[in-house]
């Protein structure tokens, strides 16, 4: 009987530590990886109202992240051992502009031209 009364109190600190670890995290951006799931704006977190993989998702500028520097729930990796994440992000945006300001990158005139045209034939 005490067996069991020291593996529950053993246990109790171990779950504190964890979500202390998770709460210290850094979140890069939200992700949007799972089929069927509503899309997240990669930058704001917000909910759309259509799902991954939906024709309505190309009304949205997606990006996908494949450096394996975040997890799959967008926190940067900080253990060299779980370096790189193997796994790709898909990112979703309001517009090319949002991602450019949100990840600090450039696109091409001729890209952003191309996905507006795509976009205002749907």
């Amino acid at each position: 009987m005490s067996d069991y009364i020291y593996e529950v109190t053993d246990n109790e600190p171990m779950l504190q530590n964890e979500e202390r670890v998770k709460r210290n995290r850094k979140r890069r951006y939200y992700p949007s990886n799972i089929p069927q799931t509503f899309i997240r704006n990669a930058m704001t977190g917000v909910a759309y109202t259509f799902l991954v993989g939906s024709n309505e998702q190309r009304q949205l500028y997606k990006m996908v992240d494949a450096l394996g520097t975040c997890d799959n729930e967008g926190f940067i990796i900080k253990e060299r051992d779980n370096l790189p994440n193997p796994k790709p992000n898909h990112l979703f945006y309001d517009s090319p502009e949002q991602c450019m300001s949100h990840l600090n990158i450039t696109l091409s005139a001729e890209d952003i031209k191309r996905w507006r045209e795509r976009t205002q034939k749907l």
